[in-house]
């Protein structure tokens, strides 16, 4: 009790490479520039997110969706819950999603 499990992968993908497969999903491409655009950092800009997730794999957990599948799944919720649906996301039942950060209520 009170461990704390990381789930991650070793792939790293920059902010814009992530900017560029959305784009790509939404079958974008050929009008990348209109949705990109180049900002001064801020002081205090984090250059990467590091995570290790060797605790989680040795009790034997492993990836299952690469990245562009898990990205392509998220955008479909987004446009399913977001964009589409006639009421606001936090009014849709996410008992499914994953949470963040999540607290044992009872013991």
């Amino acid at each position: 009790m009170g461990q704390i499990y990381n789930i991650g992968t070793s792939a790293e993908h920059s902010n814009l490479e992530v900017a560029k497969d959305l784009i790509k999903i939404f079958g974008l491409q050929d009008r990348e520039n209109d949705y990109i655009t180049f900002v001064e950092n801020r002081l205090f800009n984090d250059f990467r997110y590091g995570m290790n997730s060797d605790k989680l794999r040795k009790l034997g957990w492993e990836q299952k969706v690469g990245w562009e599948e898990g990205l392509k799944r998220t955008a479909d919720w987004y446009v399913k819950y977001v964009i589409n649906d006639p009421k606001p996301w936090w009014e849709t039942n996410l008992d499914g999603a994953l949470v963040p950060h999540p607290r044992i209520t009872s013991v």
